[in-house]
């Protein structure tokens, strides 16, 4: 079995599966488990001390603390149960919340494990508030009948996760259970877990590219108080979710009976253009070419290729006047930086990285690029962020499909710098997503169709061109 690169685990309705501690510490670099079941009636610090040990003979086991809520920037236990809860369950009672931490060694390691006394959902989300990243969550359905009865696919708990932009990056999901949306298979069934002794299968995250607003209404649904204190929600996006339609139909139609189009190459020679910017410089020759979409994101992806080719093949591709590469590139060290920061995968969101070259224009440190380039380069360098173009052609084709003005166009032809921030990007790509479901492709694939063709030759942009009103 592989030995997985995780340092947190999250268990809801964990009960005493400690056999997952087992597994874990063995087969995973892992640091620290956080377990919670609601059950606090019957599951109380000592008798989970001595239900440990018995499970884990091998492993000297202490309590080490009674954790308060305020060690998780809490005033209560209230705000560890969700307000639909009504706080009581059959065997358990928000009064009898409590958190345990526990000290476990073998194998010359330690490890911690937080056991949470209170419910499962709200508990999940205290703990990403507080910045605790979750590498792998255990899920499987449950059959109590009592409040939350699934944590798989479709579940609030999903919908936490994907609110907060805080997917973890594996699941181990029971057999016959469904993952959540995005994540890969990456095991066969295997082991004993649990009091019914369940197999379970590892998943991956593969795509974080999923219908936005499904997950949006059940998270507004969860908490639907008007001023929720802790809601990641921001105005915009609780108004577009509360006055949400249906994508026009009719232009919606129209773009379904198009079908996929060939978007062929674009551009420019990119090995030209890149010594025309910068002619001292030595470029690789495999640019002396046109790319199309599918050459640029291999070539971009591939870790051979530095990081000033891959962004020349990108601004070539999307034919950035001559006049501004000459003034972006005089900083050609912070332009470097930026690229290979998207590369490396700094940003953990799309959000975080338009909101990075926002910081970066208020403060004049980069010129001659707008949103419609920077996004370019947020597409092709970090594709798993899964952030699209934003440029004039994609953004008013999304408020065309809309109806409405989910990006601020300027004179009718510019994605204006100032008046798009990065909760407009969050916007525009979460309809994307969306639009992907409608289509039943990728999120990218979604982009490339609304992108079209110019120059007279792509259906969708002379229909654009037609219905789009200034």
């Amino acid at each position: 079995m592989a030995l997985y690169k995780i340092n947190s685990l999250y268990y809801p309705g964990s009960g005493m599966d400690f056999s997952t501690i087992g597994y874990y510490t063995e087969n995973s670099s892992i640091k620290t488990f956080y377990y919670c079941d609601y059950l606090n009636d019957q599951l109380r610090p000592q008798s989970i001390l001595d239900e440990l040990r018995r499970q884990l003979p091998n492993y000297k086991i202490n309590q080490i603390a009674d954790i308060k809520p305020s060690y998780f920037n809490k005033s209560s236990w209230d705000e560890f149960w969700c307000e639909e809860s009504d706080g009581q369950t059959f065997s358990g009672r928000k009064e009898n919340s409590f958190i345990a931490l526990y000290r476990l060694e073998a194998f010359d390691k330690i490890w911690e494990l937080y056991y949470f006394g209170t419910e499962a959902i709200e508990t999940y989300r205290v703990l990403l508030e507080n910045k605790i990243k979750i590498d792998l969550v255990v899920t499987q359905d449950h059959g109590l009948g009592c409040l939350w009865t699934t944590f798989c696919k479709g579940s609030y708990l999903e919908a936490i996760a994907r609110v907060n932009k805080d997917m973890p990056q594996y699941l181990l999901v029971g057999t016959d259970h469904h993952a959540w949306d995005g994540y890969k298979k990456i095991s066969d069934a295997f082991g004993v877990f649990g009091v019914h002794e369940h197999q379970r299968i590892m998943y991956e995250l593969e795509s974080r590219s999923v219908d936005f607003f499904e997950f949006k209404e059940k998270y507004e649904w969860l908490y639907r108080r008007d001023n929720h204190s802790n809601s990641p929600l921001n105005k915009d996006e609780k108004k577009l979710i509360k006055h949400k339609n249906k994508m026009i139909e009719t232009h919606l139609d129209f773009l379904i009976k198009i079908g996929d189009t060939d978007q062929g190459f674009v551009g420019n020679n990119s090995y030209e253009w890149a010594k025309d910017i910068l002619p001292n410089e030595n470029f690789d020759l495999y640019l002396n070419r046109r790319f199309d979409r599918y050459e640029l994101f291999d070539y971009c992806q591939d870790s051979k290729n530095s990081d000033l080719n891959v962004t020349m093949a990108i601004l070539s591709w999307g034919g950035m006047r001559r006049n501004n590469a000459r003034l972006l590139f005089n900083d050609l060290e912070f332009v470097l930086k930026i690229a290979n920061d998207l590369r490396k995968g700094t940003y953990k969101s799309r959000h975080e990285a338009f909101s990075m070259f926002q910081e970066y224009k208020i403060k004049k440190l980069i010129n001659g690029i707008g949103i419609g380039f920077f996004t370019k380069l947020i597409c092709f360098l970090a594709p798993e962020l899964n952030g699209y173009i934003m440029d004039q052609w994609v953004s008013k084709s999304i408020n065309l499909l809309t109806g409405k003005s989910i990006v601020n166009i300027s004179n009718n032809v510019w994605v204006d710098d100032k008046k798009n921030t990065a909760d407009t990007y969050e916007l525009f790509c979460a309809q994307i997503d969306h639009l992907a479901t409608l289509l039943k492709c990728s999120g990218y694939e979604a982009e490339k169709r609304i992108f079209s063709v110019g120059n007279g030759r792509g259906i969708w942009r002379n229909y654009l061109i037609q219905n789009y009103k200034k």
